[in-house]
């Protein structure tokens, strides 16, 4: 670890959870749904702050111990990573064949073995002190250096609070990268779309692409003072404990993602603030 990041460690003033991940393709690979052989290396790191009176705190379980920092599991599969599409992080389908145009036109329904296609995991975040507005901070959000790969992925994220209930927000990354350094290649028969469902005949049931950009709900720190976003991934009230389960994917079906994708390096790097709410 080098000490830039053993000084963040050491200056508490954000939650980080830090995943590196070094994607490598399998030959043979001829389409745009194409398969990832990966080996990963994680190194998770957690920490938390909050603005005004109010701490926020991390922990790995619920009932576990809340501090600045944290170690954060990732899980899934590490060897065989594949582009997956889904409008609500609940159904999951991937593309099993394509024209000879290149557009994928068969389907079938990964739900029950997504996590072998994806990276996920989970982290517990407590406000003490008010509540707080929970958002991703600006200084501390990548996905690494690679524009192809961050162009085409996508983070998605559930959370329950007792205000708010159950969340699901799908993140596009574009902010994260310079998109005219990614090339595109349509797919599918329709544009800005995700596949929802599939029918009997494994043809997809298609839906507008949900996915918000994450700037949207992008705080920053500014003179140990935390700044909110636009929009907050959630609130947190005084005392409460949110889980937030997280999910690192590739859309097949955005354009950034086919084989231009394979052999890069993704190195995910989240990093959440929290801003006092005044009553």
């Amino acid at each position: 670890m080098d000490n830039n990041t053993e000084k963040l460690k050491k200056s508490a003033a954000f939650t980080i959870v830090w995943i590196a991940i070094l994607l490598i393709a399998i030959g043979g690979a001829t389409y745009a749904w194409f398969t990832f052989s990966a080996h990963t290396n994680v190194d998770p790191i957690g920490g938390a702050i909050g603005s005004g009176g109010v701490e926020l705190l991390i922990s790995d379980s619920e009932n576990g111990e809340f501090s600045n920092y944290a170690d954060i599991i990732v899980n899934g599969s590490t060897e065989n990573l594949k582009p997956v599409s889904t409008a609500d992080l609940q159904r999951w389908s991937t593309a099993v064949s394509n024209s000879n145009t290149g557009i994928s036109n068969k389907f079938k329904d990964v739900t029950d073995n997504v996590d072998e296609y994806s990276m996920y995991g989970s982290l517990f975040l407590k406000a003490s002190g008010g509540s707080c507005d929970v958002y991703f901070n600006r200084d501390y959000l990548s996905m690494g250096t690679d524009d192809q790969l961050i162009a085409a992925s996508r983070l998605g994220m559930v959370t329950i609070t007792n205000e708010q209930g159950e969340l699901r927000r799908i993140f596009s990354l574009e902010s994260l990268c310079n998109t005219g350094n990614a090339t595109e290649r349509y797919t599918m028969s329709e544009t800005g779309v995700v596949v929802s469902d599939t029918d009997g005949s494994g043809n997809a049931v298609t839906v507008q692409d949900p996915a918000e950009e994450i700037s949207q709900y992008t705080g920053y720190i500014e003179s140990d003072e935390a700044f909110p976003g636009e929009k907050p991934i959630c609130r947190l009230e005084d005392g409460e404990v949110v889980r937030v389960d997280y999910r690192i994917y590739m859309e097949g079906c955005d354009p950034n993602c086919f084989n231009d994708a394979q052999d890069r390096n993704i190195d995910v790097k989240l990093g959440f603030i929290g801003t006092e709410v005044k009553e």
